[in-house]
């Protein structure tokens, strides 16, 4: 199992007053040495179904590590 080899599944933490989200998360995860980020994103139709929201797209630029982005 992946506690029993010491892998730490998941964590939150609220973080009040920041500038912007997409560097917050990035920069958490970087501070928490994360291996995988996963962050939902809303579903568009048609031109805007390509592109991702702004703060899924500014943490998928910042980030250190992999980004999963989910609707």
């Amino acid at each position: 199992m992946a506690a029993e080899d010491g892998v730490k599944i998941a964590s939150a933490e609220t973080i009040l007053d920041v500038a912007s989200v997409a560097d917050t998360i990035a920069n958490y995860a970087s501070k928490e040495r994360a291996d995988l980020i996963v962050i939902g994103t809303k579903g568009k139709t048609g031109i805007k179904k390509s592109l991702l929201g702004n703060v899924a797209s500014g943490v998928v630029t910042h980030a250190h590590c992999l980004v999963l982005v989910t609707r």
